[in-house]
């Protein structure tokens, strides 16, 4: 994803998005599943897990 397409990005139906977060509720990871002709997984953020880290959940915003 390009710097001026992040700007205009906006969570709907055709952006799917998902938060994974951690025991403590911080946020671990940030997807967005574009659908259309050509579906694309976009990493919006990602933080590498360490031994104390267990995603427990995901949630999709419209």
């Amino acid at each position: 994803m390009y710097e001026g397409d992040l700007k205009e990005f906006e969570p709907n139906e055709e952006n799917q998005t998902y938060v994974i977060t951690n025991n403590e509720g911080k946020v671990k990871a940030v997807t967005s599943l574009r659908r259309g002709k050509r579906a694309r997984l976009r990493i919006l953020h990602s933080e590498v897990a360490s031994g104390g880290d267990r995603y427990l959940s995901k949630e999709s915003r419209k």
